[in-house]
């Protein structure tokens, strides 16, 4: 839920790939924003979401879709996902 308003939908991963290519806002929860929970937010994360919504994917590990920590150590910022709060 990189655009951190409780649903998974397209908009997720067009939220992050204006992050990351074209001056969109950050997100509020780094970690939610993170969908393949590699510890980074990068292109990966955008096609993580996309194969979810149209392939039937892997639903992404805690906290991208639901309240929850996360169990992976990593430098992004917001250990919960934001309607948790």
């Amino acid at each position: 839920d990189a655009n951190a308003d409780g649903k998974l939908d397209i908009a997720d991963p067009i939220f992050t790939l204006l992050h990351l290519f074209a001056g969109g806002g950050a997100p509020l929860c780094e970690e939610a924003a993170d969908a393949d929970d590699s510890g980074r937010i990068e292109l990966t994360d955008a096609v993580y979401l996309l194969a979810v919504l149209f392939t039937g994917g892997a639903v992404p590990p805690h906290p991208s879709l639901a309240c929850g920590r996360d169990r992976t150590a990593d430098g992004l910022a917001c250990r919960a996902y934001p309607p948790c709060w």
